[in-house]
């Protein structure tokens, strides 16, 4: 069933007001609900938190000792998350000190060389 664009936009409107219309009856039922709960929620909610979040991108490795020879910034790991990519190489933030690194393309590891075509 197609829908044109009027009907569309009714049924948007009918939704987001049925959403909008549970909230304002679950604020009124319990007030604190808006302002966070008390303080035992708060730490429930931090308990629920994972530790480690996967980073957002593609994870790269390269080779530290070729990379340190270009780069004048202090870093220690050889890993890290893709952050742009221009004629010029990659550039990567390194995960534990946070901070970006120009990788030429052939200082990076074997294992990420599928992403690129060589000519």
């Amino acid at each position: 069933m197609k829908l044109s664009k009027k009907h569309l936009a009714e049924l948007v409107r009918k939704v987001a007001k049925s959403y909008i219309i549970e909230a304002e009856k679950a604020e009124e039922e319990d007030p604190f609900a808006a302002a966070g709960g008390d303080a035992g929620e708060e730490e429930k909610a931090d308990e629920k938190k994972p530790e480690a979040e996967a980073p957002a991108g593609v994870p790269i490795k390269f080779n530290i000792s070729s990379v340190k020879r270009y780069n004048n910034k202090l870093f220690k790991s050889d890993n890290g998350v893709v952050k742009s990519i221009s004629k010029d190489g990659v550039v990567v933030t390194v995960k534990p000190d946070d901070t970006d690194v120009l990788v030429n393309f052939d200082d990076i590891s074997e294992n990420v060389n599928k992403f690129f075509k060589k000519k």
